[in-house]
């Protein structure tokens, strides 16, 4: 039988190469190896308290989360510590600099990538109708 992950990842299998990769960053890693201590490291026991309760091991965004951080960023000009307090006690600074730059940087930067492109295409057809 082979050897099962550690308890800090969550191990799921990618389509295109059927290799397995590791997920850890939903994962509240500190708490779930706290529980596994608090069961005495019984895999069974801890799955069943994380079942219960996953949202209190698991960093999930909900739409009306992700509101007030987009509120918050307009309000605060991006201060990230300022649109921590308008979240309340929900998220963790950890989780909104977690967020803010999985989620919405690449979105910033493919948006300006997207704008290069089509003032590129532009130069390019004012050069060519020379």
């Amino acid at each position: 039988s082979s050897p099962t992950p550690p308890p800090t990842t969550t191990t799921t299998t990618s389509t295109k190469d059927h290799k397995p990769r590791l997920v850890n960053r939903e994962c509240n890693t500190d708490l779930l190896l706290t529980l596994l201590h608090t069961s005495s490291y019984s895999t069974t026991t801890a799955l069943s308290t994380i079942s219960n309760r996953p949202q209190t091991y698991l960093t999930i965004w909900t739409k009306r989360e992700k509101e007030l951080l987009n509120d918050g960023f307009r309000r605060y000009c991006g201060s990230l510590h300022m649109i921590g307090k308008c979240l309340g006690t929900t998220k963790s600074l950890k989780d909104i600099v977690d967020y803010h730059y999985r989620f919405k940087i690449p979105d910033q930067f493919r948006r300006y990538q997207e704008k290069k492109r089509v003032m590129a295409r532009k130069m390019l057809g004012y050069v060519e109708r020379r």
